[in-house]
């Protein structure tokens, strides 16, 4: 994501032992970011469930969520339409061709998604295009813990755990914080 002016992005990355408060982390984060910049449209990108969209929609004016799967958004657009929330939609898109104008975009959170995309470059290309120049970018992935030279272990226990309970062999990335905040600089 090119420096410009304005642009706010938090970053982080999940070691292993703070997955279980990633979600209260998220969530705290996108009210901060809110309560401080009040942004009209809010996109959450990777939406699946919508629990972090529906969370958007409290504090914009608008929120939407985006999917490339057809499953996650049939269940997020129930579970809206079901509590009768009416500034939150959803759309089943490719996040590297994001629906939306240049530039129309207050706030963007992309939580948990970067790890399981082929073309990560070409998505956060997208979100910098439709963010606006003194948007904010919200961004977290699972931690890339071969960087740490004494967790080898741990890294090959935490990734066989994961495989076995979690599925989370979709990952086909892996990001320390110096290789998230890397690829963003480079859109």
């Amino acid at each position: 994501m090119k420096s410009r002016a304005g642009v706010h992005p938090i970053l982080r990355t999940n070691p292993p032992n703070e997955v279980k408060y990633m979600f209260a982390k998220n969530m705290m984060e996108i009210k901060e970011a809110c309560l401080s910049h009040k942004p009209i449209v809010s996109l959450d990108v990777g939406c699946a469930e919508g629990y972090y969209t529906e969370w958007l929609g409290k504090f914009s004016q608008y929120a939407v969520g985006v999917d490339i799967s057809g499953g996650y958004l049939r269940w997020a657009k129930s579970f809206i339409k079901k509590f009768n929330i009416t500034n939150v939609d959803f759309v089943q898109t490719d996040a590297q061709f994001l629906p939306f104008r240049e530039g129309s975009i207050d706030l963007v959170v992309c939580f948990e998604t970067l790890e399981h995309i082929p073309n990560m470059k070409g998505v956060v290309r997208g979100i910098s295009k439709v963010l606006k120049d003194d948007g904010i970018f919200i961004c977290s992935t699972p931690y890339d813990l071969t960087d740490i030279k004494p967790f080898d272990n741990l890294k090959e226990l935490y990734t066989t755990y994961d495989k076995r309970r979690y599925k989370f062999y979709t990952h086909i990335h892996t990001f320390s914080p110096l290789k998230l905040i890397s690829l963003l600089k480079k859109q």
